[in-house]
């Protein structure tokens, strides 16, 4: 199996016309980060990169795929925050000399004279060249004021084609709505996935990139000073085909395996009690509708109503009257081609994103103090987060903290072994919901996840991701917390034995400490003792757990699969229609247990177990669950 790491930032500050850049890299490295061919007739200029990963592959053979890097562009106008005099304010529209190098979303405050914006204000569009229209009538109206708009990170919007692919390589472009009309404006590419383009195994050393960026598209002058971060995430492509949901199994609220009273449920399933029991998997062979009933050969389940029974936490498909009930086409099945994160989102991925939004969007992902708490000051009180604030942010002034990682506890950050490269513990839903809408991203179905992990292979009773009954010991763990973590494997020992592969356990029944994502693997490693799923992704059993949009609530049957845009509310939730976005976010759950679960359960995070395929976000909480909730986006394929 082929695996490596996953996510890189890189910095440039520029004008359209001149750029220097500075690295920040991990095994996936971008470097080399320049503009060029600027073409001010069509609005448009050439981000040109270097990009190389580690233990890449495409084959031919078998799964028939291949991995990618998913790479996209953030961009922030202006080389220090405007500065506007002589303001003045009719309810919502404020009138300036000049709305030059203004943004929608930037924050808003009056630095002198009469006046005050109203908490969290920000601009919500540019009327014209000397007027524009905040969130909120401001508190005290202005007049002749002075306003200071806080600067933002924003997602630029690339073109369909006019990019290069060097020698070795393929590039598409992945659009808001792919499969539909490209448009500059309304339906842009958000990034770019880059993979070989031939079949092979190895490093991948990219050299001269080049994406077209639309800056005309996203509002800005030919002449605007700019600056610019490039990411990149490591993903896995998963091919159209048919596949199996259920293992056939006594995996525990599989599909097929649940009873009401004295209903069976499942494709001709055999009920015996809530554990222990046995099903028959069902075939998805399509994108259509899928109808959930109580009738042989379809899919089937109990309850839609979380009330029925607290401690179910809504593994359960239908309705909460028992009738029968449709999936919609919309729905992604899993058939359909799609990419999925090769790894769980790790902290320094969301430490990256953290460090592009506003004061008060960060404001909604500290579980632990404010954004303008000391520095030291964690994200979150989880003993695995090492997540902090490096530098505080001023709410006064609308300044974001910055921050790093610091696993070591020195208080020098970003270190190689400062616990970036573990998996995030985000936790809650609209965390990691918005960190795919930021990104371009998706969240993955529950069906996908299965997909995902079992491939078109018949399914294996019981199994876990890696395709077998089986669990091993990880008898050491070399460089604890660095990029170049790695584990020593012991003996298998099936599912009498106590030990997950992708956690840090030696001895006892519950993991002690998560582990570097993709830690198990490398070029020749076989898939079991990897921990690799079918087709390539690491972790999708025991690493945290794997967020999903379940089939159990009407909610997560609303979902279309709409992919994020790139942009967060004010607030920093994802805005995307369809995503289950009212809490208690009942569309939502978990699947493939965690580090820390006890492995004599296994039942409850083999890949068709459904303990928490749905979930109501409090009681999840509630059981300081956030501290193992991971996940991974998806895409469609063009």
């Amino acid at each position: 199996m082929r695996h490596c790491r996953r996510y890189v930032i890189i910095l440039a500050v520029a004008c359209l016309c001149a750029v220097h850049s500075t690295l920040f890299a991990n095994n996936l490295a971008v470097s080399s980060l320049s503009l060029t061919g600027m073409n001010s007739a069509s609005d448009f200029i050439l981000v040109k990169f270097n990009v190389s990963w580690e233990n890449s592959w495409r084959t031919s053979i078998g799964p028939s795929n291949w991995d990618a890097a998913w790479v996209f562009v953030k961009f922030r106008v202006g080389d220090s925050n405007p500065i506007l005099t002589g303001a003045s304010s009719s309810t919502t529209t404020v009138t300036v000399s000049s709305t030059a190098n203004l943004r929608a979303g930037m924050p808003v405050r009056v630095t002198s004279g009469t006046g005050a914006f109203a908490a969290n204000t920000v601009i919500s569009s540019i009327t014209n060249s000397t007027q524009f229209v905040v969130s909120a009538t401001p508190a005290t109206p202005l007049s002749n004021a002075s306003i200071e708009c806080t600067r933002i990170w924003e997602h630029a919007r690339l073109n369909d084609n006019g990019h290069t692919a060097p020698s070795g390589s393929s590039l598409d472009a992945g659009l808001l709505a792919p499969g539909t009309a490209f448009n500059a404006t309304s339906n842009p590419a958000l990034g770019v996935f880059l993979y070989r383009s031939s079949v092979g195994a190895g490093s991948n050393s990219f050299n001269n990139v080049q994406v077209r960026w639309n800056y005309g598209a996203n509002g800005v002058a030919d002449d605007a000073v700019i600056s610019i971060r490039l990411f990149a995430v490591e993903m896995v492509y998963v091919p159209q085909g048919a596949f199996f949901v259920g293992s056939g199994g006594t995996d525990y609220h599989e599909w097929g395996s649940m009873t009401d009273g004295s209903k069976s449920f499942g494709p001709q399933g055999v009920s015996t009690s809530p554990q222990g029991r046995t099903s028959i998997p069902f075939r998805i062979t399509g994108e259509n509708a899928i109808d959930i009933d109580n009738v042989s050969g379809r899919l089937w389940g109990m309850s839609n109503d979380l009330s029925v029974n607290q401690n179910d936490r809504g593994h359960h498909m239908g309705n909460s009257t028992d009738a029968a009930v449709s999936l919609p086409a919309a729905f992604p099945k899993g058939f359909g081609a799609f990419y999925c994160m090769k790894y769980e989102m790790s902290q320094g991925q969301y430490r990256d994103y953290l460090n592009t939004l506003t004061y008060q969007q960060q404001t909604l992902f500290h579980f632990n103090g404010t954004p303008e708490s000391g520095v030291g000051t964690k994200i979150n009180a989880s003993t695995w987060n090492y997540i902090e604030i490096r530098t505080p942010g001023n709410s006064t002034i609308n300044t974001p903290a910055v921050y790093g990682a610091d696993q070591s506890g020195n208080n020098i950050y970003d270190e190689s072994n400062d616990g970036a490269s573990l998996a995030s513990t985000s936790g809650t839903y609209y965390n990691f919901a918005s960190y795919l809408d930021w990104s371009g991203l998706r969240l993955m179905t529950e069906l996908e996840y299965e997909k995902a992990c079992r491939g078109t292979l018949s399914p294996v009773p019981n199994e876990y991701a890696w395709g077998t009954t089986n669990i091993v010991a990880n008898t050491s763990i070399t460089n604890r917390g660095s990029v170049n973590e790695t584990a020593t494997n012991g003996n298998f020992s099936g599912k009498s034995g106590t030990y997950n592969p992708n956690a840090e356990s030696a001895t006892t029944t519950t993991s002690t400490n998560p582990t570097r994502v993709g830690a198990f693997a490398g070029n020749a490693t076989a898939r079991e003792a990897a921990g690799a799923a079918y087709y390539g992704m690491m972790d999708m059993t025991g690493g945290h757990w794997e967020q999903v949009v379940n089939v159990a609530r009407n909610e997560g049957r609303a979902y279309t699969g709409l992919h994020g845009d790139g942009s967060l509310s004010s607030t920093g939730h994802h805005n995307v229609t369809n995503w289950p976005s009212t809490p208690p976010y009942e569309g939502a759950g978990l699947r493939g247990g965690a580090w820390s679960s006890n492995w004599n359960n296994y039942m409850s995070y083999s890949v068709s177990g459904r303990n928490i395929g749905a979930f109501r976000t409090g009681v999840v909480q509630g059981e300081n669950f956030w501290e193992v909730i991971g996940g991974r986006g998806v895409r469609t394929a063009q």
